[in-house]
């Protein structure tokens, strides 16, 4: 399950990054993201000793061109969630390996892939209510909503945390 996903989180951001760059006729960064997800796929299939942090940064930079450039931010948000979508999942694998005989329980790999689903789903619509919202703020007034958010999320992380632990 944890496979599947995780090449599925990879498909997705190299798609997302072809299809963005393509719209806007910028050939050398979609040749630049389709060689980056091939390249994390083949990876990943493999399991070379290549960590999925450099594939993770090289997209974000890719994000960032494509903020840049003026693409739609929910296309570049979308391939952003899925990228550290593909990241943490390619880290919990290898973490699990490492411990493990190799196999893990499926009742762990369904609840790290439930969590982080709805994790990202969270993320994407977080990162989207301020492109619906406009409200004249101060960069003061932005921080502390984002620290009271993060500060939620923290709460959020630790109380499904301590139920795991209760069961």
């Amino acid at each position: 399950m944890i496979t599947r996903a995780l090449l599925g989180s990879i498909v997705v951001t190299t798609a997302v990054f072809v299809a963005a760059f393509a719209m806007a006729g910028w050939l050398i960064p979609v040749a630049l993201a389709l060689a980056l997800g091939v390249g994390w796929l083949v990876v990943e299939w493999r399991r070379l000793p290549i960590s999925p942090s450099v594939f993770f940064t090289l997209f974000a930079a890719l994000a960032i061109i494509g903020g840049l450039g003026d693409f739609p931010a929910p296309l570049v948000i979308l391939g952003l969630c899925a990228s550290l979508a593909a990241w943490d999942l390619s880290r919990f694998r290898t973490r699990v390996s490492k411990v493990g005989s190799g196999t893990m329980p499926a009742a762990l790999a369904t609840r790290h892939v439930s969590r982080l689903g709805l994790t990202a789903v969270i993320g994407f619509v977080a990162a989207l209510a301020p492109l619906a919202i406009r409200l004249p703020a101060n960069f003061y007034v932005l921080a502390l909503a984002l620290l009271v958010a993060l500060l939620a999320l923290r709460a959020a992380v630790l109380l499904l945390r301590d139920r795991d632990h209760a069961q």
